[in-house]
């Protein structure tokens, strides 16, 4: 067992889902044949609203080692997708086999009181959703504990945070530059050159470009930075200009899912696609001629069809994670853009069907 599937398992019994999510997504490969791994994220993906995540992840767990737990999770997806008779025969079958099940008898209890067989209230899962599933009775224990430790440390070390935060607000107000390493030479002759490239910039136009992808980083705008940093590194700005770029580029990061608002529209990248190299993008549309290899997935996404109208553009999808497919099915991903000359392919860092 891997130390973050051991972070992972602690953080899922302080119902900590984000945390379980970030610590086992990336060791997807390493866990394959291993169902608690799945339901820890099948359950998390749930809590945290991604029932096409939960649905996945949870029927990869059924398949390793049939267990009642992922069922009442799916038995959730199923109300989360407006079919509560199958989610009804789910708890059935779990009182068919454990009838001290009180999860199951719970559940089919408050849905038989709630009268919500014709229609799942929007609100009705957030209200539910702890008495459908397991939870851990030593969450609170647990955190008080947690939180009597902090406070003694705190009050360690007031005192040093108190004085050290004078000197620390003295030392960014005498800088107006964040990241003094991150700068370029304002001599003509040491932002430009010459040679082959794909736009042309004035030397003060380089500077800005420079100056606001600086900036965008600081508001956590990496989208836009990128664009600006991808504009230099395609354009005749100095080696020196295009080394401080991709050091900029080193400090940005992947966007968190829950709250990236996707910017950049197919039509923008098919104009000029060096500009967006390593973007980040939100789409929706459906998905074709899906290939399965050992390790990973490929297919081609319609970008727009998930109206069943229009096709906006096609992408290569390249995913390294478990998850069912579907052409059926409509999906939104959150991906990276990955350009090589006219080629284009995102690599997918969440999926989910709607």
């Amino acid at each position: 067992m891997s130390k973050n599937f051991k972070k992972a398992e602690k953080k899922f019994k302080q119902g900590k889902y984000s945390d379980v999510i970030r610590y086992l997504e990336p060791e997807v490969f390493k866990h394959r044949e291993n169902e608690r791994f799945y339901y820890y994220l099948g359950i998390s993906c749930l809590f945290l609203g991604d029932f096409g995540g939960a649905n996945s992840y949870l029927r990869r767990a059924l398949q390793i080692k049939p267990d009642s737990s992922q069922m009442l999770g799916l038995a959730v997806v199923h109300l989360k997708h407006g079919n509560p008779s199958e989610a009804i025969r789910i708890w059935l079958d779990i009182l068919d086999k454990d009838p001290e099940n009180k999860y199951a008898r719970r559940s089919l209890d408050i849905l038989r009181k709630s009268e919500t067989l014709e229609k799942i209230p929007e609100d009705f899962l957030a209200k539910n959703i702890n008495k459908f599933l397991p939870h851990f009775d030593n969450t609170k224990f647990y955190n008080l504990s947690r939180y009597a430790i902090l406070t003694v440390s705190a009050l360690i070390i007031l005192t040093t945070l108190f004085f050290g935060s004078i000197s620390l607000i003295r030392n960014i107000h005498s800088s107006r530059d964040p990241f003094p390493e991150l700068t370029i030479s304002r001599n003509l002759s040491d932002i430009v050159t010459s040679g082959d490239f794909l736009i042309e910039l004035q030397p003060r136009e380089i500077v800005t470009l420079f100056e606001q992808a600086k900036l965008h980083f600081i508001n956590n705008r990496d989208n836009d930075a990128r664009i600006n940093i991808n504009t230099l590194l395609n354009s005749n700005a100095s080696e020196s200009v295009k080394d401080s770029a991709r050091l900029l580029d080193s400090y940005l990061r992947s966007p968190d899912a829950r709250h990236f608002r996707n910017t950049i529209t197919y039509r923008m990248i098919a104009e000029r696609p060096y500009l967006y190299h390593n973007c980040y993008v939100r789409w929706s549309g459906r998905i074709a001629n899906i290939q399965v290899f050992e390790d990973s997935f490929s297919c081609d996404f319609l970008i727009g069809y998930h109206t069943g109208r229009i096709v906006e553009g096609i992408v290569n999808l390249t995913i390294d994670f478990p998850v069912v497919l579907d052409e059926h099915f409509s999906y939104e991903i959150i991906g990276r853009l990955k350009t090589d000359g006219p080629h284009l392919t995102v690599e997918v860092l969440s999926l989910r069907n709607f």
